[in-house]
């Protein structure tokens, strides 16, 4: 596969794309990474110096969280958990707040939010549709992240 790093906006600005949702929702700086497990840690080195001095980092993506363990971390699930990989569940596990994907009608998230409390009993769960908005849902849930000790929002 090779490691592959770049912030091209011919590579980042793919509609459909995570990255280019990133940028388009105004991001300052999205740096793609497409790399092995064995070299995730190397490639985001390299891609931190990249971003530079910044307040504030969102990463999209589970493997990192094996190298990392940032301040908050979100984990979206529209399903069940049990065909997960290892490193969905390594993220479902660290996750402060789960979010479940009610994108289909007459899913009531009762049987996902037991599946992932079985992983992490500590989590903030909020089940919402992510293509509506309902973005002031998250407000509360990120103040009451951010506005911790140790937290700048």
């Amino acid at each position: 596969m090779g490691t592959r790093v770049t912030d091209k906006d011919e590579d980042i600005m793919v509609p459909g794309k995570d990255t280019c949702r990133l940028k388009a929702s105004g991001a300052s700086k999205v740096v793609w990474i497409q790399s092995s497990e064995e070299e995730l840690s190397e490639a985001m080195a390299f891609a931190w110096g990249m971003i530079g001095e910044v307040e504030g980092t969102l990463i999209e993506g589970s493997s990192i969280l094996e190298h990392i363990n940032p301040d908050l971390t979100f984990f979206v699930v529209d399903r069940a958990v049990n065909s997960l990989k290892p490193s969905r569940i390594l993220a479902l596990k660290k996750a402060n707040v789960i979010v479940i994907n009610k994108k289909e009608e007459g899913l009531t998230g009762e049987n996902i939010e037991k599946s992932v409390r079985e992983f992490n009993p500590q989590a903030s769960i909020l089940t919402i549709n992510l293509k509506d908005d309902n973005s002031h849902l998250l407000l509360p849930i990120l103040t009451q992240y951010l506005g911790q000790p140790g937290h700048s929002p």
